[in-house]
């Protein structure tokens, strides 16, 4: 959902280069180098899911440590030099984590997690992505308020303020954080927490992006792991007899076995079938009595997949605790289905819009997606194209967590951005 994004993005010549190199060779560093065309280089390169992403850096800088960082930074900076930043390279524009002509540092080395007993707090390393978090802190009955698509970096989510499974009872992601390991531009080694020297930096971090610093670590909350009852649903908007939901349901489980990990590299799945109106009424209704189920989540995404057939709309909703069939699905749960398997389990154009919680609002911009996923579709004659437009409810208590935490850079609570509790 959130990457990390890069400090700076430009070109430079061949001179620059050349520079770039030499002072992070003179600075110690050249075993943490990765040149072109080396195999390491061409690995991270083609490990961007997305292709406007793989851009092509001088070379790519691979730290072993938070000192290798802040040597880099350091020499970087005083050359003058451009750099991106990347942890888990989920986000699909250009620049966001990478850089062409210039140098790209990977925090992928940097990915332990750190799971203190005594104070129930984790320590874990930007380059980790949250399937290797949540693995770890299984270990010891722990889970941490952490991203939803397991294969996402640590890093980027937490600097974009991260949206989690448990939002109503903990706020954001980045509310849970109780300190940053952060590397400054002039290489200095800080920690950023609520009470001390750079409380500035600790809060402008929660939801403000990465270019105030280089975090090489994050202390956050852990929370008791229990069972988690959910799904992932699917719906089409224009199916309306048993043969197109019998048609739907063959090309969606031929497409699952040819691109299962690829599109639905989700940890929690189901299937289901029904029309847009019901869709947008149940989460609209989610959201506005979201206070009286504080252990519930509900997404919708309306997307648009030619080789399933064109529009649809798929949901994914869970209970944290391990509730079936929560109150708050009710109306979910009167959605027709072919397929389900809601159960208990464990846990490169890109625009964003926040609006009140409103039907009308909700139906208008799902009609506007549906216009211009036809007409993207139309420009895409094999059809090898997956549109989505999400809807995540943010319902007031998330606002409520953050103060709570020292506040973050959404700055929700001061504005009448929905209109339930």
């Amino acid at each position: 959902m959130f990457v990390i994004s890069s400090i700076m993005s430009t070109r430079t010549n061949d001179g620059a280069a050349s520079s770039s190199v030499q002072c992070l060779v003179a600075a110690g560093l050249r075993e943490s180098i990765l040149l072109p065309p080396s195999p390491g280089y061409a690995k991270r390169i083609q490990s961007y899911w997305c292709s406007s992403a793989k851009l092509r850096p001088t070379y790519i800088f691979q730290p072993r440590s938070t000192s290798e960082v802040a040597v880099a930074v350091k020499a970087l900076v005083d050359a003058g030099q451009v750099f991106a930043i990347r942890t888990g390279g989920h986000m699909n524009w250009a620049g966001s984590n990478n850089i062409e002509n210039g140098t790209t540092i990977h925090l992928g080395l940097l990915k332990d997690t750190n799971y203190d007993v005594a104070t129930d707090i984790a320590d874990i390393g930007p380059g980790a992505k949250w399937k290797d978090v949540y693995e770890e802190l299984e270990k010891h009955g722990r889970v941490v308020a952490g991203g939803r698509e397991v294969e996402v970096g640590v890093g980027g989510f937490l600097f974009g303020g991260g949206n989690t499974f448990y939002g109503l009872r903990h706020g954001f992601a980045c509310d849970n954080i109780v300190t940053y390991e952060v590397v400054l531009a002039d290489g200095r080694i800080v920690t950023a927490d609520n009470v001390g020297e750079h409380q500035d930096l600790f809060q402008v971090l929660k939801g403000g992006g990465n270019n105030f610093g280089v975090v090489t670590k994050f202390t956050l909350k852990t929370l008791p792991s229990s069972p988690i009852w959910g799904g992932f649903a699917v719906h089409t908007m224009e199916a309306s007899s048993l043969e197109s939901f019998i048609s739907l349901q063959g090309r969606f489980q031929a497409a699952l076995l040819l691109h299962a990990r690829e599109i639905w590299a989700k940890p929690l799945h189901c299937l289901a079938i029904t029309a847009l109106p019901a869709a947008v009424e149940v989460i609209a209704d989610f959201t506005a009595s979201a206070p009286e189920d504080r252990d519930s989540t509900l997404n919708l995404t309306v997307c648009h997949i030619p080789r399933l057939g064109g529009a649809a709309v798929v949901s994914i909703c869970t209970n944290v605790v391990g509730v079936v069939n929560p109150p708050a699905f009710a109306r979910f749960a009167e959605i027709p289905k072919v397929m389900n398997n809601l159960k208990m389990t464990t846990l490169n154009i890109w625009y964003t819009l926040c609006f009140k919680n409103d039907v009308s609002i909700i139906g208008k911009a799902a009609e506007l997606y549906r216009v211009l996923a036809k007409q993207v579709e139309e420009k895409v004659a094999d059809g090898d194209f997956t549109a989505h437009l999400s809807l995540q409810p943010i319902p007031r208590l998330y606002s409520q967590r953050s103060v709570a935490a020292g506040g973050n850079m959404f700055g929700l609570e001061r504005v009448g951005w929905s209109s339930g509790p």
